[in-house]
């Protein structure tokens, strides 16, 4: 309540939250009746809006999917390359160095394994 000269006068504030890109229908009418058009225009605005965030989405989900299978080709690349040259050596008849790079190998398969990679 306020005073102003003597006399009482009311005040209140009124706070509207929502949440979603549309507004309620009793706005969505007084969009209309001001705006022929408005609230088809708002819905199509919703609707780009959804569509835009579903594309953009499904182009996160298969980079990152592709860039998790290129990952993990390069580290059976890399892990078979180094077990072959440890079978290699140990062939070879130089079972230290052999033996050493395929335990290095296998050691560096586990931990990625157990760390869960670059995450």
């Amino acid at each position: 309540m306020r005073e102003s000269r003597g006399n009482v006068s009311p005040s209140a504030a009124m706070r509207i939250f929502r949440s979603g890109p549309l507004p309620d229908s009793t706005e969505f009418r007084g969009y209309e009746a001001t705006l022929s058009g408005a609230a088809d225009r708002l819905l199509r605005l919703a609707e780009d809006e959804q569509r835009f965030r579903h594309r953009t989405v499904r182009h996160d989900q298969r980079d990152v999917t592709a860039f998790t299978l290129m990952g993990q080709l390069s580290a059976l690349v890399v892990a078979l390359t180094f077990g072959w040259w440890s079978y290699l050596l140990v062939g070879a008849g130089h079972a230290v160095p052999g033996t050493l790079l395929g335990v290095a190998d296998l050691g560096a398969l586990v931990g990625l394994f157990l760390r869960g990679g670059g995450d």
